[in-house]
Parts: structure tokens; C-alpha cells; sequence
């Protein structure tokens, strides 16, 4: 299988006709899963056929600004139509400039110093929703509709850019948006003429077939599916909520596209190893099975996939193991229980659990607070013997950001010195979840009233390690600090 020729991966997906020619390929043919579209949207095709006589107009942009505030149910003075999401970004980030929170975060956004704070949600490239609480000055939307089957989330004194394009699966045909209370100080950066004539005149046939409600439930569905694809064949899978799953698959581009199949590198997030795959539709599915299966039925797929049942096969180092607290290694106590009044009560066998794999690996906590400090968190679970099996413990109120931002998580890797690769994180959560992915490292959902030494013992079996949940003789833990 000749993987050499296939061209290296773009910044934004969309690969499949530049990888179809180095192959020799029919672009025609190629199942390109690794751009995020709608699997199920209506023939947008068809319907420019139907409106080519409007590209001997010239645009006139503002009637559809009109219609989509009315599908989405916003004030149309707030609504400002684009050349695709990403003038919708340019623009808003030329007037308004700002930063991401942390990374990975969408290529687009900008990355200043200061200023106004991005977010996607769902977030690129983890897919996971943003949490109730979270907040931020400007959000890109582009894939909430297909997310929760509504326009917007709503949020009040906030930017918001989308893409209608990513909505209707018609990435060629270029029509974003901009929601905000002071919207003409993003128009007057637009150039003359931005949103083209057949763009706007299919826009209200588009419209008119909207169906977001059952386009989102077809998704969750499909994308369930496609998690049992590729975890049914021993691949390790990360799916939040977008219209995509991260495989943990170093070479699986490599390998797919030859039999036709592309799907996106997470290299450029800062993800080496990671592909995005796009949500297919049925038949799409079928596509890659068939692919991946005969991929996998050759002698020289890779190592570090081929049969894999969690990220990194064999060549997996975990060094450090760090946990979430609440319904992960205690019971969460009710919300608003003074700090003063809570109790540690640990899930079935945490504690023995514990006390077994602190023989060989570095333990730790992270944790999400309102008030309390790791200091506060360490003495709460004194008392239960837990404090002294940790030797590290971060919580959000210590560095400022609460998961799935990273910065807990790698604040415990730095005071470990341990990398990414060498660190699994354990947790109840979607926000857990996203943050291992946002740091890089390995992740075990736990949770469900269980103590989490059976699936963690699963995990680093997978990886050929002794969990140790068999203490050697003469062994000690090792010691909080």
C-alpha cells in the first residue's frame, strides 16, 4: 500500500479532491469525511440549477439578512449576512481583534494577547458543547445548529458567527453570518458585493427546507454509529456533540485514502495521532467499513492501531494517573452544601484501588470548585485516607478556569514532569473528557456509582502495562507532597 503519495493534510479539511488526483482517483468517488458537513442536508445543487439566471445580477444582500433573522427569530437590524463563516471571523476579528482561551481552539480565531475572548460551541476540534456557565465575548456557532437542532444559543451582549454553509453542506457556495447588538461596525469592513447572487437567491429555497429539529437527531444517531464502527474494530474514539468523532489513529489518513475514503488530520490542532471523521449518512457508512476493513486486513497496518482497544496500543507510557473528585473517586456532595459541612464518602473500593496502582504510578486530582482551594480539597479528603494517595491535587478556583479548559490538567503534568503522552486522566464528564483531549492525554470515563479501578485496569491493559492492582511484595506507595 503505497501511503507515500498521499498529499499532506490541508489546515481545514476539505482534502478530498487534492488527495483524489495525487491517486489517480475520480474526485467524483471520494467519501470526504474530512470536512464537517450536514450528511443529511437537502440538494442545494439542484436548487442553484434552478437560480442560475441570478448570476447576472448583482447582490443585493440585505432581503435574505431579512429572511434568516426571521427563521432564527432575531431582530433583523442584528443580523448581517457573510461570504461564508470564515468572513464572518475575519471581519468581526478585524474590528474587534481578541484571543482564545486555550488550545486547541478554531484555526480562524484570532490569537492575540488580550482583548475579546473566542469560543466555539461546539468546541473545535473536541465537538463537546459548552457548559452552562462558560462564558465568552465572541462564539462561533457554525455547527450549534446541527448540535441541538436550534439557530443560536441566545446569549445575550454577545458576537456570534456562523455558517450557513456548513448547515446545508455547501461549503462552495460561501454564506456565513454575524449576530450582534452593534452589527454595521462589522458591515462597514465588508466589502461591496461579498455574498454573491446565486448564494442569495437560493437562500430562501434553502430556508424553506430547513429542518434543523430532525437534522440534528439523524446526526446523534448516525454518529453513534459511527463511534460503534470504529470502537467495534479496537480503535479508541472521542464523540461530544458536533457532526464528528476524534479516531486515535496515527496513519489511518494514510491508510484510508487510497480506497477512497479521506478523513481529516488533527496535526494542525496540535493533535498528531487524532483524525476527525465527519458524521456520514448510511451509505457513507457502509463506504467506510468497507474500508477500514480492508485496511486493516493488510500486514503492514500500523502498530499503533491495528487491533488497538485505547490510544497508543503498545507504545503507551502512563506514568501519572489523575482523577476528577466528584462522582469519580467521592459521591458529589448537593450543590450548595457548605464547605464546612462536607464529607468524603469514596465510591465502592476507590480507596484499595488507590492504594494498589500509587506503587507505580504518580496519583493526582483535578478538580472543579466554587470557593474551595487544593488546600480546602486535600482536607476534605483527609479524613477518608484519599489526601494522602494524591500527591498533587489542582482545583479550578487555583488556576482560574474551570474543565474542560486544560490548564488544571497541565499544571498537575508540570508539578509531576510528566508529558501528555504519560498522563491519563480519569472522569465522570463530558468537561473531563474535553479537557484531557484540549491537553493531550489519555482519558478513562469512570463514574455510573463505580469505583474507577476496573475500567482503568481495562485501559492500561489495553496499552500492555501491569496496572497494579496487585501490589508487589515489599512495595510502598509513594507519599503526598
Amino acid at each position: 500500500m503505497m501511503v507515500s503519495v498521499v498529499p499532506g493534510a490541508g489546515r481545514h479539511g476539505g482534502d478530498g479532491p487534492r488527495v483524489a488526483r495525487a491517486l489517480g482517483l475520480d474526485p467524483g468517488a471520494i467519501l470526504d469525511l474530512s470536512q464537517s458537513l450536514n450528511p443529511f442536508a437537502p440538494d442545494v445543487a439542484s436548487m442553484a440549477a434552478r437560480n442560475l439566471g441570478a448570476l447576472r445580477c448583482y447582490p443585493a444582500p440585505w432581503e435574505g439578512a431579512g429572511l434568516l433573522a426571521e427563521a432564527m427569530g432575531v431582530d433583523p437590524v442584528r443580523v448581517m449576512l457573510t461570504n461564508g463563516g470564515s468572513e464572518a471571523i475575519a471581519l468581526v476579528a478585524a474590528e474587534v481583534g481578541g484571543r482564545v482561551r486555550s488550545e486547541p481552539e478554531f484555526g480562524l480565531h484570532p490569537r492575540g494577547d488580550g482583548g475579546p475572548l473566542w469560543r466555539s460551541d461546539p468546541h473545535s476540534p473536541s465537538g463537546l458543547l459548552a457548559a452552562s456557565g462558560q462564558t465568552a465575548d465572541v462564539w462561533d456557532e457554525a455547527f450549534y445548529p446541527l448540535a441541538t437542532g436550534t439557530w443560536s444559543a441566545g446569549r445575550q451582549g454577545v458576537v456570534v458567527v456562523g455558517s450557513l454553509t456548513k448547515v446545508f453542506a455547501c461549503p462552495g457556495l460561501r454564506l456565513g453570518y454575524v449576530i450582534a447588538d452593534d452589527v454595521d461596525r462589522f458591515a462597514r469592513r465588508q466589502s461591496e458585493w461579498s455574498v454573491g447572487s446565486l448564494a442569495l437567491a437560493v437562500l430562501p429555497e434553502m430556508l424553506e427546507s430547513c429542518d434543523l429539529t430532525g437534522w440534528s437527531g439523524s446526526i446523534a444517531s448516525a454518529r453513534r454509529e459511527l463511534v460503534e464502527v470504529f470502537v467495534g474494530r479496537g480503535f479508541t474514539v472521542d464523540a461530544g456533540d458536533g457532526p464528528w468523532v476524534l479516531v486515535h489513529a496515527p496513519g489511518l489518513r494514510e491508510g484510508l485514502a487510497p480506497h477512497g475514503v479521506v478523513v481529516r488530520d488533527c496535526a494542525s490542532f496540535g493533535l498528531p495521532g487524532v483524525v476527525r471523521v465527519a458524521v456520514p449518512d448510511g451509505g457513507g457508512l457502509t463506504r467506510l467499513e468497507a474500508a477500514l476493513d480492508r485496511v486493516m486486513d493488510v500486514d503492514d497496518v500500523p502498530a499503533a492501531w491495528a487491533g488497538a482497544s485505547v490510544r497508543g496500543s503498545e507504545r503507551a507510557d502512563v506514568r501519572a494517573i489523575v482523577f476528577d473528585v466528584g462522582d469519580t473517586l467521592v459521591h458529589a456532595a448537593a450543590a450548595g452544601t457548605p464547605v464546612e459541612s462536607l464529607e468524603a464518602k469514596p465510591i465502592g473500593d476507590t480507596i484499595d484501588e488507590l492504594r494498589r496502582l500509587a506503587h507505580r504510578f504518580r496519583l493526582a486530582a483535578v478538580t472543579d470548585t466554587s470557593v474551595m482551594t487544593s488546600d480546602d480539597v486535600r482536607q476534605a479528603l483527609a479524613a477518608c485516607g484519599l489526601a494522602e494517595l494524591l500527591e498533587v491535587i489542582v482545583t479550578s478556583v487555583d488556576v482560574g478556569a474551570a474543565k474542560p479548559d486544560p490548564h488544571g490538567l497541565r499544571l498537575v503534568m508540570e508539578r509531576l514532569e510528566v508529558t501528555p503522552e504519560q498522563t491519563l486522566f480519569v472522569g465522570d464528564s463530558d468537561v473531563d473528557q474535553g479537557a484531557a483531549i484540549a491537553a493531550g492525554a489519555h482519558f478513562v470515563r469512570a463514574g455510573g456509582g463505580r469505583s474507577p479501578g476496573e475500567r482503568v485496569d481495562r485501559f492500561l491493559q489495553g496499552c500492555g502495562m501491569d496496572s497494579s492492582l496487585a501490589p508487589p511484595v515489599g512495595g510502598s506507595p509513594r507519599s503526598a507532597t
